[in-house]
């Protein structure tokens, strides 16, 4: 029987837990804002794929992205019409590559990329500037109502 103050550790491919163990999405960071340190999941989002098992080929489009990335370009915009496999790259590139990065983040963009990343609760809050951009937006339709008037 484990002891409360045995480490965690893989036998015979199990893992025998002394504490706590988490496996999967149980990766916080430490970070600071505005004096005082707050925790950020690895995962800022629901719904972030898993498995690519079912999408084959890619390789080219695959390699583009990491190429892309590694040349310190934050971003990535994967866009195109209906039904080109935009969805499939974006999954297998997260799948393939995810464990290279400290936070994971799916969002899915149905009009503009502001309203998707603004109307996304969950990730707001995990990055503690929920209220921060409630602020914003507020801000944002009072000036839009200004020029209206």
């Amino acid at each position: 029987m484990d002891t409360p103050n045995e480490k965690n550790t893989f036998k015979d491919s199990e893992l025998h837990a002394g504490r706590d163990a988490h496996i999967g999405d149980v990766i916080y960071n430490n970070t600071y804002i505005d004096g005082k340190t707050v925790t950020v999941r690895r995962l800022l989002t629901n719904f972030i794929p898993v498995n690519a098992a079912h999408i084959l080929g890619r390789d080219a489009e695959l390699d583009l992205i990491s190429k892309h990335l590694a040349e310190n370009k934050p971003t990535v915009l994967v866009n195109g019409i209906g039904g080109i496999g935009k969805t499939s790259v974006a999954t297998k590139y997260i799948v393939t590559h995810g464990k290279n990065y400290k936070h994971l983040a799916w969002l899915t963009v149905q009009s503009d990329l502001a309203q998707t990343f603004t109307g996304n609760l969950i990730l707001l809050k995990e990055l503690h500037i929920e209220q921060e951009i409630r602020d914003l937006v507020a801000a944002k339709q009072q000036e839009q109502a200004f020029e209206t008037v």
